[in-house]
Protein backbone atom coordinates (compact mmCIF):
# COMPACT_ATOMS: atom_id res chain seq x y z
CA UNK A 1 0.00 0.00 0.00
CA UNK A 2 2.73 2.35 0.78
CA UNK A 3 4.55 1.34 -2.56
CA UNK A 4 1.92 2.42 -4.42
CA UNK A 5 1.19 5.55 -2.68
CA UNK A 6 4.83 6.28 -3.59
CA UNK A 7 4.30 5.21 -6.75
CA UNK A 8 2.10 7.46 -7.30
CA UNK A 9 3.36 10.26 -5.60
CA UNK A 10 6.55 9.57 -8.10
CA UNK A 11 4.15 9.42 -11.36
CA UNK A 12 3.06 13.20 -10.06
CA UNK A 13 6.48 14.48 -9.76
CA UNK A 14 7.84 16.24 -12.74
CA UNK A 15 10.72 13.66 -14.85
CA UNK A 16 13.68 14.78 -16.25
CA UNK A 17 13.37 14.89 -20.46
CA UNK A 18 15.93 13.64 -22.11
CA UNK A 19 15.96 16.56 -24.35
CA UNK A 20 17.90 19.42 -23.37
CA UNK A 21 17.70 22.75 -25.47
CA UNK A 22 15.92 25.99 -25.56
CA UNK A 23 12.64 25.12 -25.61
CA UNK A 24 12.96 23.00 -22.77
CA UNK A 25 14.52 25.82 -20.64
CA UNK A 26 12.17 28.23 -21.75
CA UNK A 27 9.80 26.05 -20.57
CA UNK A 28 11.30 25.13 -17.37
CA UNK A 29 11.65 29.26 -16.73
CA UNK A 30 8.07 29.45 -17.40
CA UNK A 31 6.91 26.56 -15.42
CA UNK A 32 9.06 28.29 -12.68
CA UNK A 33 7.95 31.90 -12.72
CA UNK A 34 4.40 31.70 -14.34
CA UNK A 35 3.57 27.97 -12.82
CA UNK A 36 2.70 27.18 -16.58
CA UNK A 37 2.45 23.63 -17.17
CA UNK A 38 4.31 21.50 -19.72
CA UNK A 39 3.12 18.60 -21.96
CA UNK A 40 4.35 15.91 -19.87
CA UNK A 41 2.76 17.48 -16.96
CA UNK A 42 -0.32 17.33 -18.90
CA UNK A 43 0.29 13.44 -19.80
CA UNK A 44 0.97 13.28 -15.95
CA UNK A 45 -1.91 14.62 -14.91
CA UNK A 46 -4.37 12.74 -17.25
CA UNK A 47 -1.93 9.51 -16.38
CA UNK A 48 -3.11 10.56 -12.69
CA UNK A 49 -6.41 11.23 -13.24
CA UNK A 50 -7.00 8.22 -15.03
CA UNK A 51 -5.36 6.02 -12.40
CA UNK A 52 -8.10 7.22 -9.86
CA UNK A 53 -10.76 6.63 -12.31
CA UNK A 54 -10.10 2.63 -12.15
CA UNK A 55 -9.03 2.79 -8.77
CA UNK A 56 -12.43 4.87 -8.06
CA UNK A 57 -13.95 2.30 -10.50
CA UNK A 58 -12.78 -0.43 -8.28
CA UNK A 59 -13.49 1.20 -5.04
CA UNK A 60 -17.26 1.20 -6.22
CA UNK A 61 -17.26 -2.23 -7.42
CA UNK A 62 -15.62 -3.14 -3.95
CA UNK A 63 -18.26 -1.62 -1.81
CA UNK A 64 -21.51 -2.94 -4.10
CA UNK A 65 -19.94 -6.46 -3.25
CA UNK A 66 -19.83 -5.27 0.12
CA UNK A 67 -23.12 -4.35 -0.13
CA UNK A 68 -24.30 -7.86 -1.25
CA UNK A 69 -22.20 -9.53 1.01
CA UNK A 70 -24.23 -7.50 3.95
CA UNK A 71 -27.34 -8.30 3.14
CA UNK A 72 -26.68 -11.95 2.17
CA UNK A 73 -25.13 -11.71 5.94
CA UNK A 74 -28.80 -10.41 7.15
CA UNK A 75 -30.42 -12.51 5.25
CA UNK A 76 -28.45 -15.26 6.95
CA UNK A 77 -28.71 -13.49 10.28
CA UNK A 78 -32.50 -13.59 10.21
CA UNK A 79 -32.68 -16.79 9.25
CA UNK A 80 -30.79 -18.01 12.41
CA UNK A 81 -32.12 -15.91 14.61
CA UNK A 82 -35.48 -17.31 13.04
CA UNK A 83 -33.80 -20.82 13.94
CA UNK A 84 -32.89 -20.23 17.42
CA UNK A 85 -36.00 -18.75 18.43
CA UNK A 86 -38.17 -22.03 17.07
CA UNK A 87 -35.56 -24.02 18.87
CA UNK A 88 -35.65 -21.91 22.24
CA UNK A 89 -40.08 -22.23 21.58
CA UNK A 90 -39.32 -26.30 21.41
CA UNK A 91 -37.03 -26.22 24.50
CA UNK A 92 -39.38 -24.51 26.62
CA UNK A 93 -42.27 -26.43 25.06
CA UNK A 94 -40.15 -30.05 26.22
CA UNK A 95 -39.53 -28.27 29.32
CA UNK A 96 -43.16 -27.80 30.80
CA UNK A 97 -44.46 -30.60 28.72
CA UNK A 98 -41.80 -32.07 31.37
CA UNK A 99 -43.00 -30.43 34.47
CA UNK A 100 -46.50 -31.61 33.06
CA UNK A 101 -45.40 -35.08 33.34
CA UNK A 102 -43.81 -34.95 36.42
CA UNK A 103 -46.80 -33.34 38.02
CA UNK A 104 -49.11 -36.29 36.51
CA UNK A 105 -46.35 -38.85 37.76
CA UNK A 106 -46.70 -37.30 41.46
CA UNK A 107 -50.44 -37.49 41.28
CA UNK A 108 -50.03 -41.18 40.18
CA UNK A 109 -48.23 -41.88 43.30
CA UNK A 110 -50.85 -39.70 45.65
CA UNK A 111 -53.59 -42.15 43.73
CA UNK A 112 -51.62 -45.02 44.85
CA UNK A 113 -50.26 -44.16 48.23
CA UNK A 114 -53.92 -43.66 48.90
CA UNK A 115 -55.61 -46.93 46.85
CA UNK A 116 -52.84 -48.57 49.12
CA UNK A 117 -54.75 -46.76 52.42
CA UNK A 118 -57.94 -48.01 51.14
CA UNK A 119 -57.30 -51.42 50.28
CA UNK A 120 -56.05 -51.59 53.84
CA UNK A 121 -58.96 -50.05 55.42
CA UNK A 122 -60.83 -52.31 53.09
CA UNK A 123 -59.03 -55.36 54.57
CA UNK A 124 -59.08 -54.59 57.12
CA UNK A 125 -63.28 -53.95 57.99
CA UNK A 126 -63.76 -56.85 55.89
CA UNK A 127 -61.61 -58.63 58.82
CA UNK A 128 -64.02 -57.00 61.42
CA UNK A 129 -67.03 -58.14 59.25
CA UNK A 130 -65.99 -61.55 59.82
CA UNK A 131 -64.87 -60.86 63.29
CA UNK A 132 -68.35 -59.57 64.24
CA UNK A 133 -69.99 -62.24 62.11
CA UNK A 134 -68.18 -65.43 63.89
CA UNK A 135 -69.11 -63.13 67.59
CA UNK A 136 -72.55 -63.33 66.26
CA UNK A 137 -72.57 -66.71 65.49
CA UNK A 138 -71.28 -67.79 68.85
CA UNK A 139 -73.38 -66.06 70.70
CA UNK A 140 -76.24 -67.29 68.68
CA UNK A 141 -74.76 -70.48 70.16
CA UNK A 142 -74.78 -69.61 73.46
CA UNK A 143 -78.09 -68.60 73.75
CA UNK A 144 -78.85 -72.02 72.19
CA UNK A 145 -76.81 -73.55 75.02
CA UNK A 146 -78.66 -71.48 76.96
CA UNK A 147 -81.99 -72.46 76.51
CA UNK A 148 -81.26 -76.22 76.53
CA UNK A 149 -79.39 -75.88 79.61
CA UNK A 150 -82.72 -74.17 81.17
CA UNK A 151 -84.55 -77.15 79.87
CA UNK A 152 -82.47 -79.71 80.79
CA UNK A 153 -80.57 -81.06 77.96
CA UNK A 154 -77.12 -80.72 77.02
CA UNK A 155 -76.34 -78.77 74.04
CA UNK A 156 -74.19 -80.64 71.10
CA UNK A 157 -72.68 -77.63 69.70
CA UNK A 158 -70.89 -76.74 73.28
CA UNK A 159 -68.78 -79.62 73.43
CA UNK A 160 -66.13 -80.22 71.51
CA UNK A 161 -66.01 -83.21 69.56
CA UNK A 162 -63.42 -84.70 71.43
CA UNK A 163 -65.27 -84.59 74.40
CA UNK A 164 -67.91 -85.64 73.11
CA UNK A 165 -66.84 -89.07 72.12
CA UNK A 166 -64.97 -89.11 75.76
CA UNK A 167 -68.73 -89.19 77.09
CA UNK A 168 -70.03 -91.51 74.85
CA UNK A 169 -67.09 -94.17 75.61
CA UNK A 170 -67.44 -94.02 79.43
Amino acid sequence: MLESKLNDFHQILPRLDARRGLVNLVGHVMKTLFGTGRDSDIHLLHDVINDLQHKNTDITHSLSNQLTYVEDLSTTMKINSDAIRNLSNVIKENIQSHDQFQQVTIDILWLNVTLRSQNTLYSTIKQLEFTLAQLTQQIDDLFDAIQCAIQGKLPIKILRPVALQNILQM
